[in-house]
């Protein structure tokens, strides 16, 4: 369960970056909270087509483990049946879907600070 906690965490983290990098208030970023859905949504809405994607498939695993995510259920282990995505699918498409906004993100801060000419 841990490696899906860890999944889950880096995903809302990338998303995040990117809605911090545009901009976003803290409020919103708390208005989000843990919603993986929520946070690609809006992610999805502050970058140029192309920098996230996600197929059909994607989505699918993104809301599985998003509700499970959301809910603490990686940290607070109840009995009861959890329908997980396959880790290691959830690992490839969480590794491809990082590396896309971690290029965003670093172009993005590299921007702001020549704007800032700080660089």
């Amino acid at each position: 369960m841990v490696s899906y906690y860890l999944l889950g965490h880096a995903l809302e983290l990338a998303f995040k970056s990117v809605l911090i990098v545009h901009g976003t208030s803290e409020r919103s970023l708390r208005e989000i909270g843990h919603d993986l859905g929520a946070a690609a949504n809006a992610a999805m809405k502050a970058v140029p087509p192309g920098i996230i994607e996600l197929d059909a498939s994607d989505s699918v695993r993104l809301e599985r483990l998003g509700t499970f995510y959301q809910a603490k259920a990686f940290e607070y282990l109840e009995p009861g049946f959890m329908s997980l995505p396959i880790a290691q699918e959830l690992c490839h498409f969480s590794e491809k879907l990082v590396a896309s906004i971690r290029h965003f993100v670093e172009d993005s801060v590299r921007s702001l600070l020549r704007e800032a000419r700080v660089v």
